[in-house]
């Protein structure tokens, strides 16, 4: 879950789900010409379901004991987000043995990037490393039922890419959920040029260089729930408490320079 501050009176809670949806209609809006031979349905499916292991877990979702505040998906406990991440692979595989690698390929990368929450921990690192030893497993599955010729080395390539991707996508879907933006961010997809995200009349209008999309606008949405920022007792008390339905748009434009 997202824990966005709204001042600081208020959070607008977004879930995983949402999230991951946004990233996947990012991805179907993105010129299918970049994705350069990857197969367009299985990697759009990936990205927008890449979070769908969050289900469960965000229908009662947790509250840190000392602060009160809704854990955020950057808080929550190692254990949680493991066996999270088996759930979103485990469902990923329904799209297809690439989806799977994709899904398994982000969160491992994502848990050897933040390695100091558990590399201290001999409890926390040992359960790390069976993940890690797990999925590079479970991987050499996806890629053998993916495989679509003979050369391991370039079906290999071409799979990481697909992650690349993936990992693309989430971070601008992040980027846009978790606050309001002021100032310009580039993101980096694979095997193509950069792309500048620049907020041009206030946070939710966008112009982007160069433009990426197929179409000549792109409007996208997120979908959240906006409560009281106060200390809440527990689980319960966070999903009884009154919320106020919330909907972030933000409008995509090409960049003045890409139009001329």
């Amino acid at each position: 879950m997202i824990r966005r501050s709204v001042g600081t009176q208020r959070w607008t809670l977004i879930s995983q789900v949402e999230h991951a949806r946004l990233s996947g209609a990012l991805a179907e809006a993105w010129d299918e010409d970049r994705f350069a031979g990857l197969p367009r349905d299985e990697l759009v499916a990936a990205i927008a379901h890449h979070d769908d292991g969050w289900s469960a877990w965000e229908v009662s979702p947790k509250v840190d004991p000392k602060s009160g505040r809704p854990l955020d998906f950057t808080e929550t406990p190692l254990p949680d987000s493991l066996a999270i991440w088996r759930e979103s692979i485990a469902r990923a595989e329904q799209f297809g043995p690439l989806a799977a690698y994709m899904v398994s390929g982000h969160f491992s990368a994502l848990l050897e990037r933040f390695n100091s929450r558990w590399k201290s921990d001999s409890t926390l690192e040992r359960l790390a490393q069976g993940f890690l030893q797990e999925q590079r497993s479970d991987r050499e599955r996806f890629l053998d039922k993916w495989r679509h010729h003979d050369n391991q080395e370039e079906g290999q390539v071409a799979a990481e890419r697909a992650v690349a991707w993936l990992q693309t996508f989430d971070a601008l879907s992040l980027w846009l959920c978790c606050a309001e933006r002021s100032e310009a961010e580039t993101f980096h997809p694979p095997d193509t040029e950069s792309v500048t995200f620049s907020p041009n009349g206030g946070p939710y209008a966008l112009e982007v260089s160069p433009w990426p999309f197929g179409g000549q606008s792109l409007e996208v949405e997120a979908v959240g729930r906006s409560i009281i920022a106060q200390r809440y007792a527990n689980s319960s008390d966070l999903v009884t408490s009154p919320a106020e339905p919330v909907t972030l748009r933000w409008s995509l434009r090409p960049a003045t320079a890409c139009m001329t």
